[in-house]
């Protein structure tokens, strides 16, 4: 991905013949910037400890390259977005034809590295969802909510566009964790697999929301006990 790029085709290393290619979360969201003259600053939770709004003065001197001009917020763009989104590329990737109350964007996932913090593993073995079949408690199941709202809960945004405060990461179609992968290929769960090290993965089916932010690196795969 490159931020700076004069056309997508570098900037998203696509071929000659429009094969290939790679974006990222970040990328997605700036679309928004680029063609909507929303201002970056948006982008920024101010609870989110460590992240900035993206200044293009601050990255690039050319006087004739504007904030349109670019593909993403910066080289750092992890430092300049506090939100996640629901895997848009490839298997299940995100379409309006969806059911309105999946959950597609939301405030970083916990499970993965950010400027706040780093993904401490301990806290994923303890985190429990506090309905059946799982019957953990109040504090287990926080475990799961995001870093930047002190694990209260996280905003969310959905398919109809309506946006909430969720005091639980379980809050998307049939209970589903908008934070991790599902175990069921027919729906969602509340537990679910954390983020995979290497790639970006993508949802288990259709109906299971997928929220992840562009990180430094990915933890290890963690499959709930």
């Amino acid at each position: 991905m490159v931020w700076a790029a004069f056309d997508r085709y570098t900037a998203y290393g696509i071929s000659a013949t429009g094969e290939g290619g790679r974006a990222s979360i970040s990328s997605c969201f700036y679309l928004l910037v680029k063609y909507l003259e929303m201002p970056p600053r948006v982008f920024v939770c101010p609870s989110d400890i460590g992240t900035s709004e993206f200044k293009l003065a601050d990255e690039d001197s050319r006087p004739d390259f504007k904030l349109s001009d670019a593909w993403d917020f910066g080289p750092m763009p992890a430092d300049n977005c506090s939100y996640t989104y629901h895997i848009p590329f490839g298997l299940y990737a995100l379409s309006t034809a969806g059911d309105p109350n999946l959950a597609v964007a939301a405030d970083r996932n916990p499970w993965i590295m950010s400027p706040a913090a780093d993904v401490d593993l301990s806290r994923w073995s303890s985190f429990v969802p506090d309905i059946r079949p799982w019957n953990g408690d109040r504090r287990a199941a926080r475990l799961g909510n995001a870093i930047s709202h002190e694990q209260d809960g996280q905003n969310v945004f959905f398919l109809d566009g309506h946006v909430a405060f969720e005091s639980r990461s379980y809050c998307s179609l049939e209970g589903d964790n908008i934070y991790t992968r599902s175990t069921n290929v027919a729906h969602g769960d509340a537990a679910g697999i954390m983020p995979r090290a290497n790639a970006l993965d993508h949802p288990a089916n259709r109906r299971d929301s997928f929220l992840l932010h562009d990180p430094p690196i990915f933890p290890p795969v963690q499959t709930h006990r």
